[in-house]
C-alpha cells in the first residue's frame, strides 16, 4: 500500500507501507502516521523519514477497520471487522490493549 500526504492537491510525501492499510490516522502532533491493516496490524510511521517506528508494532486478530487517537493524544483506538473495539495508551509499548466492546 502507498499513503501520500497532501495538501492543495500536491503530494507533499509518499510513505511506501508493506501491507494493505485499512485505516488511516495522524498521531496528535502531526508528525507521525498510524495505520492498521487487513491483516489486523498497526504501525506508526514518522512522517519527516518515512520509517516505521519498529518499537510501535501491534497485532490483533481481525482486519482493521477504523482508528483513531484521542484529542489529548494519551489513547489509541481500534475497530475491528469481528466488532471488537480495542484502547490502549499510546505511548506506553508494554501496555496491553484493553476491550471496549
Amino acid at each position: 500500500g502507498l499513503a501520500q500526504l497532501i495538501a492543495a492537491s500536491e503530494p507533499l510525501e509518499a510513505i511506501q507501507a508493506d501491507r494493505n492499510i485499512s485505516a488511516i490516522t495522524f498521531a496528535p502532533d502531526s508528525q507521525q502516521l498510524i495505520a492498521g491493516s487487513v491483516d489486523g496490524s498497526i504501525q506508526r510511521w514518522d512522517i519527516a523519514d518515512g520509517k516505521v517506528d519498529a518499537s510501535f508494532e501491534y497485532q490483533l486478530d481481525e482486519y482493521i477497520t477504523s482508528i483513531a487517537v484521542s484529542p489529548d493524544g494519551q489513547f489509541l483506538a481500534v475497530g475491528d471487522d469481528g466488532g471488537g473495539v480495542y484502547v490502549r495508551p499510546l505511548n506506553e509499548p508494554q501496555a496491553a490493549w484493553q476491550s471496549a466492546s
